[in-house]
C-alpha cells in the first residue's frame, strides 16, 4: 500500500470544495474592501517565497492515475500597481518548481542507453546492444518554469496593523529544465527497474497556463514596508507533456508485437502557502 499517496493526493471533490471556499473568501473580501481604499500608495515591491505541494492529474484515468502529491518551491519578485479604489494588478516574475506523480495502467515502455532515452527504432538498429528496456509503473516528474502571474486583488481599508485582500487571475510559464525518475520493471521480466534524474526536457510541454485563487492578509511592520502572507491555489489547464510522447512507448502483443508513441495529457496544479514582503514607492 502507498500509504503516503494517500495522505497527499487531492481529490476532485475536495478541490471543489476547497476552490468554492477560497472564492467565497475572495468575493467577501471585496464587498468588504468598499469600506476603505487600503493602503493609499500606488506602486509596491517585494520578494514572495511560496512551498506548495504540486500533483498532476491524467486526462484518461483509464490508462493513467494520479500517484500523489510532491512539494515544490516557487520564489521571485512581485510588483502591485493601484488600478483605482480597492483594486491592485499583482504580476512580477517568479521561478517555480512543478511536479507530480503518475502511474501507467498500459504496457509501457521506456528505452534507455548511456543514461540517456532512446527509441525503439535505435533499439532494432543497434540489435539492443547497451540498452535497458523498463516497463514503467511510475514516474516522478519535476520541471521548472519562469511564470509571470496576472492577478486582480482586492484589498480592504487598514484593520488594527493588517490589510485583507482576495486575488483571481492567471499565471503563465515557459518551462527551463525538467527531470523525471521512473520505476517499473524490466521490460519481459520481474526484476525491479528504476531510472532516475533522467533528462526528459524534450517530452514536456514548452508552456504552462494555469488559474489562480487566493486569499490572505498584510500586515504593516513600519512606514511603508508590510509583510504579506496567505494561501493560493492555482489550477493548470494546458498539457504540462508533449501530446505523443518522444521517451515512452505503449507496447501491444497483438496482432503482432510493436511499439507506438505514447498519447499523453496531464494537467498540473497546486496549493501553496505565499510568504512575502511588499515596499511602498510610490
Amino acid at each position: 500500500m502507498r500509504i503516503a499517496y494517500y495522505c497527499t493526493e487531492i481529490n476532485a471533490k475536495t478541490m471543489k470544495k476547497l476552490t468554492g471556499i477560497v472564492l467565497g473568501l475572495f468575493l467577501g473580501t471585496a464587498l468588504m474592501a468598499q469600506d476603505g481604499a487600503g493602503n493609499e500608495q500606488n506602486f509596491r515591491f517585494g520578494l514572495n517565497a511560496m512551498p506548495s505541494i504540486n500533483f498532476y492529474k491524467p486526462a484518461d484515468i483509464k490508462r493513467f492515475e494520479s500517484n500523489g502529491a510532491v512539494m515544490k518551491f516557487a520564489w521571485g519578485l512581485s510588483l502591485d500597481f493601484k488600478l483605482g479604489g480597492t483594486a491592485w494588478l499583482s504580476t512580477g516574475l517568479h521561478v517555480a518548481y512543478d511536479g507530480g506523480k503518475i502511474g501507467f495502467k498500459d504496457t509501457v515502455v521506456s528505452f534507455i542507453k548511456d543514461n540517456e532515452f532512446s527509441t525503439p527504432d535505435a533499439f532494432v538498429q543497434g540489435a539492443g546492444v547497451g540498452f535497458t528496456q523498463t516497463r514503467v509503473e511510475e514516474r516522478k516528474y519535476s520541471a521548472t518554469y519562469v511564470t509571470l502571474p496576472l492577478n486582480i486583488k482586492m484589498k480592504t481599508k487598514e484593520i488594527g496593523y493588517l490589510n485583507y485582500y482576495g486575488l483571481f487571475g492567471v499565471s503563465a510559464g515557459i518551462k527551463v529544465k525538467s527531470r523525471v525518475d521512473e520505476d517499473g520493471k524490466l521490460f519481459g521480466t520481474n526484476n525491479a527497474a528504476s531510472n532516475d534524474a533522467m533528462d526528459n526536457s524534450k517530452d514536456m510541454g514548452f508552456f504552462r497556463a494555469g488559474v489562480n485563487i487566493g486569499g490572505g492578509a498584510e500586515w504593516n511592520l513600519s512606514g511603508t514596508t508590510s509583510l504579506t502572507f496567505g494561501l493560493q491555489y492555482n489550477m493548470g489547464f494546458t498539457n504540462v507533456v508533449k501530446k505523443d510522447s518522444e521517451y515512452l512507448y505503449k507496447y501491444s502483443s497483438t496482432p503482432t508485437p510493436a511499439f507506438t508513441s505514447l498519447n499523453q495529457k496531464f494537467s498540473s496544479s497546486y496549493f501553496g502557502l505565499v510568504v512575502g514582503d511588499r515596499k511602498s514607492v510610490v
